[in-house]
């Protein structure tokens, strides 16, 4: 559970730096729900 905390909000510093591109914001979003949905199954 810590992991997966550490992860979010080191997912939202790199929301925070790469701003300028929505591009890679989505592609980060996505790989995040794709991670936990994988581990989960």
């Amino acid at each position: 559970m810590k992991s997966a905390c550490e992860l979010f909000f080191l997912l939202i510093a790199i929301l925070k730096l790469h701003t300028a591109v929505p591009l890679s914001v989505i592609n980060i979003f996505a790989f995040l729900v794709v991670l936990p949905t994988k581990t989960q199954l």
